[in-house]
């Protein structure tokens, strides 16, 4: 076996392990980020209904 053959073997484990584990942590980001779009978008929905019943009564009021 070459003289550093455990210091390179170590070396690429190591870069290997820190990929996958940056990998990792991109995704659980963006999985983070997915869902608060999904908060984000259903709070928006939820703020459009309410407004559009604001608006529904102050039309009945006005029709009165």
């Amino acid at each position: 076996m070459p003289e550093n053959f455990f210091q390179w073997s170590g070396l690429i484990v190591g870069a290997v392990s820190a990929y996958f584990g940056a990998l990792n942590a991109v995704k659980e980001r963006l999985a983070t980020l997915d869902a608060r779009m999904d908060a984000v978008h259903e709070d928006a929905a939820e703020a459009k209904v309410a407004a559009q019943r604001a608006h529904d009564r102050i039309d009945r009021m006005n029709a009165k």
